[in-house]
């Protein structure tokens, strides 16, 4: 079974400030970006789970790109929202940046947040990660997800132990 993003992050709050804040977790990590009027005109736009940078360019040229509107093909997770009922796509270093992939939210008009990311990516909240919003970023985008680590160790530690059980 997978989790949905709804079970990952639907029980955290509004995310406040801009920063990483010395609070207990999971709100520490639970912060926005300081978006441009245009860029909150873009969320806006596209206001239904899945919605992406083609619908965006349908609805609202106006707030599109000129390149995106001369790429008339390509990938269509670029500025997209994610869905609450399927799992996520894949969590890269820019998470924070709704161009780079599907990082908006399901609902709120704004991209995922750095515990939203790392939830995603089944860090426990607990998870400690050091340095600016930046570093941490790419901490939680370059990692293999811990629950997809602990299988794959859990599969070579039972092929090592029937390995040994047969020698």
């Amino acid at each position: 079974p997978w989790t949905t993003v709804r079970d990952a992050i639907a029980d955290l709050p509004e995310p406040e400030g801009v920063n990483v804040r010395q609070e207990s977790p999971p709100l520490g990590l639970h912060f926005h970006r300081n978006p441009t009027l245009l860029s909150q005109n873009r969320y806006r736009a596209i206001p239904q789970e899945g919605m992406n940078r083609f619908d965006l360019q349908r609805l609202a040229p106006e707030l599109t790109p000129d390149c995106w509107i001369r790429k008339e093909k390509g990938g269509t997770d670029l500025f997209g929202r994610l869905w609450w009922d399927r799992p996520a796509f894949t969590i890269r270093t820019e998470f924070y940046k709704p161009e780079k992939g599907r990082y908006l939210h399901p609902v709120q008009h704004r991209p995922i947040t750095h515990r939203e990311a790392a939830r995603l990516q089944s860090f426990p909240d607990s998870f400690r990660f050091t340095g600016s919003k930046i570093e941490i970023a790419r901490q939680i985008g370059n990692a293999v997800p811990p629950l997809l680590a602990a299988r794959v160790a859990a599969s070579i530690a039972k092929l090592l132990e029937q390995r040994k059980t047969t020698e």
